[in-house]
């Protein structure tokens, strides 16, 4: 039995070493830029910025997430754009979820939860835990930068089932609106980039689509019923937080996607993410960016993890997005068509 107990040793000691090297990984901030020309920016006289922020899960990148603000603000990004899941929901009871949760285009909210033994709320210790570095970030934010804030599943849980959550998602947003801040719940707002403006529309798709093991396709003009109508002429950019319907979304009309949801595959083996969100291997689209008829979409590798702990070969990422005419463009020789560069 000798034999058994060492193969078990091996696995064991290579189990710890996996954690370990994911552990310090969780810990390195890379930052991807990504250079987009459209000849409706020619108006402005150089790239105009934008930082991404997907899959925080209220993480934390030094204290208060410095090193994380020192990054965006080496950017001068013109606004700070949120693609879903900065936060974590997890369960604060042990109830299973409600069959009458609804399942509408976007959170809905119903009836909070109990409090807790003693008096105290539950949501207390759950935003203290789950939320509480992500608000603190995102009001930092707000102090500096104009922030564009789209749902992700996270989020989204939060308002379909209280009974899990308890006042979470009140919480949540009355924390936003002090700072100014609201969710872009299948919405749009125009930003300046520059002297061009740009909308940018939040999606909140339903719940069905997160579903795991097997994918619900989505059905031809589901998005132009959900969203809100389309300017041609305006460049826009799509928060939508699941990059598994890329297609949908350039038939809607984005002209930019951005998305996160699956941290870049857990593991990347040549460039490539190995898992997906629903437990599907090697996700068609699980970090970089994309093309489709014209049309883009970047998908971040997100910031943080919940769950399963796990990156490798995956350091998390901070995006920023360029986005420049074309004459300038071609002046400066970008391709968008090139790798993106790393710092």
């Amino acid at each position: 039995m000798g034999w058994i107990a060492g193969i078990l040793g091996i696995l064991a000691a290579g189990a710890a070493a996996v954690f370990s090297v994911s552990s310090w990984e969780h810990r390195q901030l890379t930052v991807t830029t990504y250079r987009i020309r459209d000849k409706r920016f020619d108006a402005n006289d150089g790239p105009v910025r934008f930082a991404v922020l997907a899959d925080l899960h209220n993480h934390v990148f030094g204290k208060d997430n410095q090193v994380l603000l020192d990054k965006i603000a080496a950017a001068d990004p013109a606004a700070v754009l949120i693609a879903g899941d900065m936060i974590t929901a997890h369960h604060i009871t042990e109830k299973k979820r409600g069959s009458t949760a609804k399942e509408g285009g976007g959170p809905q909210e119903k009836a909070g939860s109990k409090k807790g033994s003693g008096g105290k709320d539950p949501t207390d210790d759950f935003t203290k835990q789950y939320m509480e570095h992500a608000l603190s970030l995102l009001e930092k934010l707000a102090a500096r930068y104009p922030v564009c804030y789209g749902v992700g599943n996270h989020e989204q849980r939060l308002f379909l089932y209280p009974e899990n959550y308890g006042n979470a998602g009140r919480v949540l947003r009355a924390r936003l609106a002090a700072m100014g801040l609201s969710l872009m719940e299948n919405s749009d707002t125009v930003i300046m980039a520059g002297n061009v403006p740009v909308r940018v529309t939040g999606c909140v798709i339903d719940r069905r689509y997160y579903r795991r093991l097997k994918k619900t396709s989505m059905a031809e003009g589901y998005l132009d019923g959900l969203l809100p109508e389309k300017d041609p002429s305006v460049y826009t950019i799509l928060l939508a937080h699941d990059p598994e319907y890329f297609r949908s979304y350039v038939n809607w009309g984005a002209d930019l996607t951005l998305a996160g949801h699956l941290h870049g595959g857990l593991v990347r083996l040549f460039g490539r993410g190995v898992a997906s969100a629903d437990l599907s291997l090697f996700p068609k689209y699980s970090g970089g960016m994309y093309t489709e008829g014209g049309k883009r979409m970047i998908v971040s590798r997100g910031l943080g993890s919940h769950t399963i702990p796990l990156r490798l070969f995956n350091k998390p990422e901070l995006v920023i997005v360029e986005l420049a005419g074309d004459s300038l463009c071609r002046k400066i020789k970008i391709k968008v068509e090139k790798m993106p560069v790393y710092r």
